[in-house]
């Protein structure tokens, strides 16, 4: 297997009408990924789309996410799974970046497709629904595949130290080999079925779930929104043998805990894509109380870095796991000197399992692959068994229900409003989501903004998920000598009150 589309390919030869794919009560078996997925291909061909041409996806997940995601990739094309939950402005940055010659949309999000194609030109718009499925010219000619493995599949954009997106450029060789190694590590077999309701533009829902019980031939059962009652219904109509949430989502379902028990079916239960604080951990374990728990930990330039498997879980409760099999990691110094077993340092990621660069920013790519390592800006350390434990991050990254967000990009346009004097914008702890924003705010002395003014600018030029969720108007922000904000200062006035 060398390329991602060869998942489909093959898995229609090995398992045929068995179930790929179910949503909504809807079924795809493998056999007409296969075919689905060609049609899709021949379709863009005669788009005049090119290997190498990028196809943006703005889409909650849905029945049809995958035969596109398969027909894309069979092309050589580059697949750029848009984040649905930003506003206009920040869906145009990423298009505008990543320059894609389709845009691909669910009726959902018909206008902002239809406002940011106005807005940056020369892209065409095409929405996903069950026609998709019919077209393309003689769907079970095979495709032809002239490309190579180490070509980017996929663009996943994550925020930036500078606050606007970057996309990280994922080739075909690493997600294939992310995929068999996960598969591997987790103990996915083809009689799993997986119930997934992250969003499939987040590296959690794609390569870090999706992917490896598609390569095994397991069936996989989408939703389009996390609901928690659902979630129980659906591993109980589909006897399920696997979940994966975020901690957020565990948090709400303990809230909606059922009154008929682990279900028979369930095996395991996967968390990662943010911290869970172990009391969270140990809590939804009372919720399926049978069933093994599994912890994952990576990013999106470095796909799935360590397992925390279910039979070490318990005892190494704390630690994000060892390596997969096909991936090596290491905790480093500040000079790149690996540090020894229980020493802090930054973890790093060897290039050739994660990302080739960010697309169009050779900056940022310099600073983050340096000799063939990832830089991952975690801070962590080995135990002596060589089980990895984060403690905390280099850069004033917030992790909000596995969402990344960057403080600077919510003070940039924080300070762009003319009430504003100064900002600062850093993470407070949260019982439901791990951590939420929290901006610090200087107003200038004319202005009589209150804190539902600054939430409505924010929510109007940010994703919700980024907007800050307590606010502190002050007189000053505390600084250094030489005038930098001490974020720490302001840290430990959310703790300590």
């Amino acid at each position: 297997m060398r390329f991602l589309g060869d998942i489909a390919r093959l898995n229609a030869r090995r398992f045929g009408s068995e179930t790929a794919l179910i949503f909504e009560g809807q079924a795809i078996s493998f056999a007409e990924l296969d075919v689905y997925s060609n049609g899709i291909g021949w379709q863009l061909l005669e788009a005049s789309v090119a290997p190498g041409d990028r196809v943006a996806v703005l889409a909650e997940n849905c029945l049809e996410f995958f035969p596109l995601y398969f027909g894309i990739l069979k092309i050589g094309a580059v697949i750029v799974p848009l984040n649905y939950r930003c506003v206009v402005a920040e869906i145009e940055q990423m298009m505008r970046d990543s320059s894609p010659r389709i845009l691909f949309y669910t009726p959902a999000f018909e206008a902002q497709a239809s406002e940011v194609a106005e807005r940056i030109g020369g892209v065409l718009l095409a929405r996903i629904n069950s026609d998709l499925l019919r077209g393309g010219a003689e769907p079970l000619r095979p495709l032809p595949a002239s490309f190579d493995e180490r070509a980017t599949a996929a663009i996943l954009y994550t925020s930036g130290t500078t606050g606007t997106p970057k996309g990280a450029m994922l080739p075909h060789r690493a997600l294939i080999e992310c995929a068999a190694s996960t598969a591997l590590a987790t103990g996915v077999r083809h009689s799993d079925r997986v119930v997934v309701t992250v969003p499939l533009f987040h590296g959690g829902g794609l390569y870090v779930v999706s992917h490896p019980h598609l390569y095994v031939g397991a069936s996989i059962v989408l939703t389009a929104r996390f609901e928690p009652d659902q979630v129980f219904e659906l591993i109980e109509r589909y006897h399920a043998t696997t979940f994966f949430g975020v901690p957020a989502q565990y948090a709400m379902l303990l809230d909606r805990t059922p009154t008929s028990g682990t279900p028979s079916s369930l095996k395991s239960a996967w968390y990662g894509a943010a911290p869970m604080p172990v009391e969270l951990v140990k809590a939804s374990q009372t919720l399926w109380p049978n069933v093994g728990f599994l912890q994952c930990y990576g990013q999106t330039e470095t796909t799935l870095n360590t397992v925390l498997p279910a039979d070490e879980h318990n005892s190494k409760l704390g630690t994000v796991g060892r390596e997969l099999p096909h991936m090596e990691v290491r905790v480093v110094d500040e000079t790149g000197i690996e540090c020894p077993s229980g020493v802090v340092g930054e973890v790093i990621v060897d290039k050739e399992a994660g990302m080739t660069g960010y697309f169009n920013n050779p900056e940022q790519t310099a600073e983050t692959i340096r000799d063939g390592w990832i830089y991952t800006g975690d801070l962590g350390y080995f135990d002596e068994d060589r089980f990895l434990t984060l403690v905390d991050r280099k850069k004033d990254m917030i992790v909000s229900g596995g969402e990344n967000i960057y403080s600077k990009e919510i003070e940039d346009v924080l300070c762009a409003c003319e009430d504003v004097v100064e900002a600062a914008v850093v993470g407070g702890r949260d019982p439901k989501w791990g951590e939420v924003p929290v901006g610090f705010v200087v107003l200038s002395a004319s202005s009589s903004f209150v804190t539902a003014d600054l939430e409505r600018w924010c929510e109007a030029r940010l994703a919700r998920y980024k907007v800050p969720r307590r606010w502190h108007i002050v007189q000053e922000l505390p600084k250094t000598a030489t005038g930098k904000i001490r974020k720490p200062a302001l840290r430990q006035m959310l703790n300590a009150s």
